[in-house]
């Protein structure tokens, strides 16, 4: 349900799929390949500098929402999920595929 939820509005906010891949594309690289580039990391600075920097804005959020601190290793899940969600919102929106949500047909 909240899957189809967040779908429901993800591609009326870009209504283009060129932003909305742009969009998947820095989600990807920003929240998800640091943690797939992990053993490569200290290979490199740089690298190891956007480890650093994702993890401290994420501990930061943690902090200042005063949530758990399971949502700091579930960042590359939730990036995950949130590209899933509007990949699906530009494809349902660009075939015309209709989504049930609430028992109501969007």
């Amino acid at each position: 349900s909240a899957f189809r939820g967040f779908s429901r509005n993800s591609f009326e906010a870009t209504e283009s799929v060129l932003v909305t891949l742009l969009l998947c594309f820095l989600l990807f690289v920003t929240f998800v390949l640091p943690f797939l580039m992990f053993p490569f990391l200290i290979f490199h600075p740089l690298w190891l500098f956007s480890w650093f920097a994702m993890l401290y804005g994420q501990f930061r959020m943690v902090q200042e929402l005063k949530l758990s601190w399971t949502h700091i290793p579930l960042t590359p899940v939730k990036a995950t999920a949130s590209i899933m969600v509007h990949l699906w919102s530009a494809l349902r929106y660009k075939l015309h595929i209709e989504t049930d949500w609430h028992g109501r047909k969007v």
